[in-house]
Parts: structure tokens; C-alpha cells; sequence
């Protein structure tokens, strides 16, 4: 008995250096995680009470579609990567719209429910996904360094990480936040009872992989830049503000002239621009012209794949030939690959979204529809793409198209 006792002791001393500062560490901890939680429950509470106006949908001054108190609430937070900016501000207006379903015209509910199913069933699935591929690859230098999404992580994990927590924090509490006057909740109600499941749809069932699922949800996400940019330019002109006279809107322009560095990437989104922007009056470009409209539509569209696959290989390429740890040039080539491929990824996503982009207004829709009937079987260009080429010969032609700035410098033409 007396040596089990001796034996407590000694132990109990010998433990204690190692459990006092563990106990203090779980207090602390305890302690920390306590304090951000009162902070979370303050601040959603001041958002609630925040605007409480008798507006269904909120004090909106500068008219963008977000009440402005969830505005300032974002705006103080200072989320910086763009993508989920974009994807936070197109749920944030499609909920408040669904709101008040009977001032939304008919032709633009579908959109609104789509776009708000959409991301809460995404929730955080898309960072989810590229953090399992990350990690799943961290001593894989190779995919690291040749995939643009695993990149970018690399890059702005931060700004990833918290962008999607705000979309998914406002997915949790939007009840709360939006509903938060009784004439609020009996406008939703009344909105629900109107739509019933008119609008409802699934994208994802059980079978779907973190992967698969993760890969549609950031492709969506990355379209929403372009949903964003479609707010920026809503006036009463066909095409949009374009100042300087050359054919594509200048948000558009601005747009692509910040964010995309590769040159035959930007040169096919601003040919694809010009050339969709004159397909939506098509009666107004001269005769002689209409032919070049519609070829440069359809080569865009069929050489997308191809240039992206190229770019793919050139990424690897880079990787393999220059790779060297701590090499500062080597580093240059292997990332401007990476974000060559990025840029072509763009060229997709901005076709995917044109529509939503360029037809932001009832006008543009009606006269685009009246263009389309107009050229339906009239103008069939001939495209120098055919199933009986190879992956080489097409991407040598689509190489050369890309790399074409036209006689005059507008994009599209030759």
C-alpha cells in the first residue's frame, strides 16, 4: 500500500508538467471557441436587426439587387476571391427575389430557383472537393503544378476558405436574415404556396463522388463572375455601354483586360464577344458581313475543346521540362502554363454563361430571339474542323485562329 502510495505520488509528478499545461491549453481552447461563438451570435443578431424596414425586400439604395446592411455586413468582412464573391452575391439576389415570386416576371423565376438550388445543395461541396484532391496530392508536385484549380488553391487558400464559409453562413441563416419582419415571412409564404414544386430540381443523388459533385459546383460557382458582370451594364442600349466603339461592352472589356494575361485566350473570348454581340441584331450588320458572324461563333465553340486539351498538355509539358525546386524562373514558365489553361477555362465558362451575360434585359432577349429565327437556316459558314482530324490537325487550325487578330485589330475579322 505504501509503495502503490509513493508510486501515485511520483507519478502524479511526473504527469503534471505534461497535464496542468494540457488542461490550461483545453481551457484555453474552450475558452477561444466559446468567445468566437458569442461574436458569430452577435453578429448574425445585428444583421437581423439590422434592416427591419417595412420594404419586403430591404433599404436597396444603389438598386444592385442586395439589401444594403448585408452589403456593409460583407464589405466588413473583406472577402477577396472574386469567385465566391460572385456566387454569394447571385444567391443573395435570387433569394430576395423569390421573396416576392409575383413581381419577378414569369420568364425569369425558372433562373431564380435554379440558381438558389443550386448552391444549397453545392453548400461548401466545392472547396470540400479541392481540399480532399490537395490533400490527396500534396507529394504529387506534378498535379499540384499542373492543375489550375489545385493551384489556386495553393495561391488564395485563405480567400477560398472563407468565401465559402460566407456562402454556406448565409445558406444556414437566411431565414433569419431576410425573414426578419412578419411581412417578410408572409411574402415568402405566400411565394412558396404560389410555386409549389413548379420550379424544383435536384442535380446531385447519392451516387454522386465529392469530386464530380465538387467540379460542377466550382464551375458554377466560377460562371457566377460572369452572372455578377451581367448587373453591371442592364441600361436600355442593345449591346451595353462600349465607349471606345469596338464591339464589346466595356464592363466585358475591362473584365477580361484585368483578369485574363494569355493573349489567344483573350483574343477567342473577345472574338466570341463581338461576334455574339452582332448575332443579337443580326438585320443590322451589312449582308457581307452576317456570313463572319456565325463562323466565328461556331469556330470558337468547336475549337474550345481541343486548345483546352493542348493547354493541359502544355501544363504538363512545362512541369516536366522545367520543374526545379527553388527556382525562381522555372516557377515563371510552369505557372504561366497553368495560367494560360485557366484563361482557356474562362473561354468555356464565358460561353456557358453567355445568355445570362449578354441577354440581362427583356429587350436584348426579344431582339436575340428575333435574330436567331431570322438566321435559322440562312447562314451555315463552313468550319475548317471535321470529325475525320485529329487531335493535332484540329488544334493546328485552332491555333492558327486564335493567334489571327485581323486585318483591321477587331476581333473576328479577317
Amino acid at each position: 500500500m505504501k509503495q502503490m502510495t509513493v508510486a501515485a505520488i511520483v507519478g502524479g509528478v511526473l504527469i503534471a508538467p505534461i497535464a496542468l499545461p494540457l488542461a490550461t491549453f483545453s481551457l484555453y481552447g474552450w475558452e477561444m471557441n466559446r468567445n468566437y461563438k458569442k461574436q458569430q451570435e452577435a453578429e448574425l443578431a445585428a444583421l437581423i436587426q439590422a434592416d427591419q424596414t417595412d420594404s419586403i425586400i430591404g433599404v436597396d439604395e444603389n438598386n444592385n439587387g442586395i439589401r444594403d446592411s448585408v452589403e456593409a455586413f460583407m464589405k466588413d468582412k473583406y472577402l477577396d476571391y472574386r469567385t465566391t464573391n460572385a456566387l454569394l452575391n447571385r444567391y443573395i439576389r435570387s433569394y430576395q427575389k423569390s421573396i416576392d415570386i409575383k413581381s419577378v416576371p414569369e420568364a425569369e423565376r425558372k433562373q431564380i430557383y435554379y440558381d438558389i438550388a443550386m448552391v444549397e445543395e453545392c453548400g461548401t461541396s466545392a472547396v470540400e472537393a479541392i481540399e480532399k484532391k490537395y490533400k490527396d496530392n500534396l507529394d504529387d508536385h506534378r498535379r499540384l503544378y499542373t492543375d489550375p484549380i489545385l493551384f489556386e488553391y495553393i495561391s488564395d487558400q485563405t480567400d477560398i476558405n472563407a468565401g465559402f464559409y460566407y456562402v454556406d453562413y448565409f445558406i444556414k441563416n437566411k431565414e433569419q436574415i431576410f425573414l426578419n419582419t412578419e411581412k417578410r415571412k408572409n411574402a415568402k409564404m405566400e411565394s412558396d404556396r404560389l410555386v409549389g414544386d413548379q420550379y424544383k430540381v435536384k442535380f446531385f443523388d447519392k451516387g454522386t463522388s465529392l469530386e464530380e459533385k465538387g467540379s460542377k459546383c466550382f464551375a458554377f460557382a466560377r460562371g457566377s463572375e460572369y452572372t455578377e458582370l451581367a448587373q453591371e451594364d442592364e441600361i436600355n442600349s442593345l449591346i451595353g455601354l462600349d465607349d471606345n466603339k469596338n464591339g464589346i461592352r466595356d464592363s466585358v472589356e475591362q473584365y477580361l483586360n484585368k483578369n485574363m494575361t494569355n493573349g489567344n485566350a483573350k483574343y477567342l473570348a473577345e472574338s466570341f464577344v463581338w461576334a455574339y454581340h452582332r448575332s443579337m441584331d443580326i438585320k443590322n450588320v451589312p449582308e457581307a458581313e452576317r456570313q463572319q458572324v456565325y463562323y466565328g461563333l461556331a469556330m470558337i465553340t468547336q475549337c474550345f475543346e481541343p486548345l483546352l486539351e493542348w493547354q493541359k498538355q502544355n501544363a504538363i509539358r512545362n512541369y516536366d521540362l522545367h520543374y526545379k525546386p527553388q527556382d525562381r524562373g522555372a516557377y515563371q514558365i510552369v505557372q504561366g502554363g497553368l495560367l494560360s489553361l485557366k484563361d482557356h477555362e474562362y473561354v468555356g465558362i464565358l460561353q456557358d454563361n453567355a445568355e445570362r451575360l449578354f441577354l440581362n434585359t427583356p429587350k436584348r432577349k426579344m431582339v436575340k430571339l428575333a435574330s436567331d429565327q431570322f438566321a435559322l437556316n440562312r447562314y451555315k459558314p463552313v468550319i475548317p474542323l471535321n470529325d475525320r482530324m485529329n487531335q493535332e490537325e484540329k488544334v493546328k487550325v485552332c491555333m492558327a485562329y486564335s493567334e489571327d487578330r485581323g486585318d483591321k485589330g477587331k476581333p473576328g475579322m479577317k
